[in-house]
């Protein structure tokens, strides 16, 4: 992190963020052939193997404090997730062995996890939620395609299935129709649509019954997110309501927009808009404002 009213770095590297940058570099490389993108998302994977524990599990950041560096010590499954799908990735582009072996560390403390505890997870952060849950699905997922043992697939499915019946379809708050117990911002259940697009379209792939139950998950959070984005019907009180059109705001109760929400809310639309039926998603019939305005002077 850079503070630009103090001028300086944190001297802090955290593993989720190098797995996340390595991930798009895997995609730039992909796309182009170009060799200094495989080479940058090598030398991420480099470091990421360093910064494993002799258990499997990652440390979660480093940092340089106090004259030394100290290590987070705290298990995440958001950013051992990450580690899971970077390295994963890295191992199917390059065959390199140790990507292949560190990743398949962390798979099994997964496993162990859900083995031990269920689908519904938490971590030394963050107590049991959906979010961390599906990173969980979405790394394993990205395991199976380097390592498809049907144990990988069951652990897969079961724990999709379970997200599925944690999002909310009969709520006392109607405007939260759609999206997930303890996902509170457009950020969360972008994620959490994001993960159905791709289980979704695992399921495809290995054809089997009752894929649609994930695309109508999608949808219902698509719609959910909708509602959230700023749109030039909602943005009348804003100082420059141009500038916000198109963004998915936080929720509710705070209207910001942040980067995240809008890049897993695009991602969960575009992943699932070419299995839409053409037409409205929604449609809510309501009279001509004339009328309501004369009821409502009544």
């Amino acid at each position: 992190s850079y503070y630009f009213q103090s001028g300086e770095k944190q001297p802090r590297f955290v593993v989720g963020t190098t797995a996340l940058s390595q991930i798009e570099i895997l995609d730039l490389y992909d796309r182009t052939s170009d060799s200094k993108y495989l080479e940058s998302a090598k030398l991420g994977g480099n470091w990421l193997t360093t910064m494993q524990k002799s258990d499997g599990w990652m440390k979660a950041y480093k940092e340089y404090k106090g004259g030394e560096w100290v290590y987070g010590e705290k298990k995440s499954l958001l950013y051992n997730g990450q580690v899971l799908s970077a390295l994963s990735r890295l191992y199917k582009v390059t065959g390199e062995k140790r990507y292949y072996d560190a990743a398949e560390k962390i798979a099994q403390c997964f496993t162990e996890k859900v083995e031990k505890e269920g689908c519904y997870l938490g971590d030394d952060y963050r107590s049991k939620n959906p979010i961390s849950s599906a990173w969980v699905v979405m790394s394993l997922l990205d395991f199976y395609k380097v390592n498809p043992d049907e144990y990988y697939k069951d652990i897969i499915f079961r724990c999709s299935g379970e997200l599925l019946g944690r999002q909310q379809l009969e709520t006392d708050e109607p405007l939260y129709y759609g999206t997930w117990d303890k996902a509170y911002s457009t950020s969360g259940n972008g994620w959490l649509a994001e993960v159905m697009v791709e289980v979704y379209k695992f399921c495809q792939e290995q054809n089997m019954d009752g894929c649609d139950k994930y695309k109508e998950a999608v949808i219902r959070a698509t719609l959910w997110i909708i509602q959230n984005t700023y749109s030039e019907e909602n943005t009348f009180f804003l100082k420059e309501p141009q500038k916000a059109v198109g963004g998915s705001f936080w929720n509710y109760e705070n209207r910001y927009v942040r980067t995240d929400s809008v890049c897993h809310a695009v991602n969960a639309y575009v992943g699932i808009i070419n299995d839409l039926e053409d037409g409205l998603l929604l449609s809510v019939p309501e009279k001509p404002f004339e009328e309501i305005l004369e009821e409502l002077k009544k």
